[in-house]
């Protein structure tokens, strides 16, 4: 949690996206919805670099047969 605490938000750059999927099981419109965009860190996160990793592999949240979850990052020095 030190390590964490020590990580500071330098950019913030995100929009809620909110889609409408028809599901024919279902027989109506699903809303699906989400956060899109950037931010951008300093510090050191060597600590949290796998799972940063494991978070791109596998994607997170909800839907992510849909697509959703994708997360990229990249080092910037």
């Amino acid at each position: 949690l030190e390590e964490a605490k020590a990580v500071k938000i330098s950019e913030f750059d995100l929009k809620w996206k909110r889609e409408e999927h028809y599901s024919p099981r279902q027989g109506s419109v699903i809303w699906m919805g989400g956060w899109l965009g950037k931010m951008v860190f300093r510090g050191n996160l060597t600590p949290f670099l796998p799972l940063f990793e494991l978070v791109r592999q596998v994607h997170i949240g909800k839907s992510t047969s849909f697509g959703y979850g994708k997360f990229h990052y990249e080092i910037i020095e």
